[in-house]
């Protein structure tokens, strides 16, 4: 596990990048800012797992998420097109909601912008969301609880601790979607 510096430094590197990204992708230094920074990035996603909590982790995984979403989808990103939407797809499974809704829209552009070299790449994203949608009942199940409807005031406990069981909850369900959408070994 990395140490905490070592994430922050990263992190404020990323941060760093991203505020400035803007300024490489008008340039005709963006082929180069792309080849030379595709590495970085996909060693970052791949190296950092996916948090739940807003620490370090999980902030570090989001700049580089949103580096990869502000990315012009130009010619200059064609080659690297199947590697970003591979790192959209494998965080989607992973993450949290705020992370998932970035990797959605950078899914989402990529489609749009190179739809002829990605056409291949359409099914596994459409069996990802039929088995969201399949195991929807069990995740409502999990975080609402099997009555399905609210509990008498009287019956009800502290907000606190219920916003605590929400939370576990939510984190339980997560977990279990990960390992369910985990890639299985051949």
């Amino acid at each position: 596990m990395e140490s905490t510096k070592d994430v922050k430094e990263r992190l404020q590197l990323a941060v760093e990048v991203r505020d400035a990204i803007e300024v490489v992708n008008s340039s005709s230094e963006y082929p180069k800012f792309i080849a030379a920074f595709m590495p970085a990035l996909t060693a970052v996603l791949e190296s950092t797992p996916a948090q739940l909590s807003d620490g370090p982790e999980h902030k570090l995984r989001n700049t580089t998420l949103e580096i990869l979403n502000r990315m012009p989808h130009t010619e200059a990103l064609r080659p690297f097109d199947k590697q970003v939407l591979k790192l959209a797809m494998d965080a989607l499974k992973a993450e949290n909601e705020e992370n998932a809704l970035i990797c959605l829209r950078i899914i989402f552009d990529l489609h749009r912008n190179f739809r002829p070299n990605l056409e291949s790449e359409v099914a596994p994203f459409l069996e990802f969301v039929c088995d969201v949608y399949k195991n929807i009942g069990d995740t409502v199940k999990e975080v609402f609880g099997d009555e399905g409807g609210a509990k008498p005031a009287k019956e009800a406990p502290a907000a606190s601790a219920t916003r605590a069981r929400c939370r576990r909850r939510r984190r339980a369900a997560c977990r279990r979607r990960r390992r369910r959408f985990a890639p299985r070994a051949p």
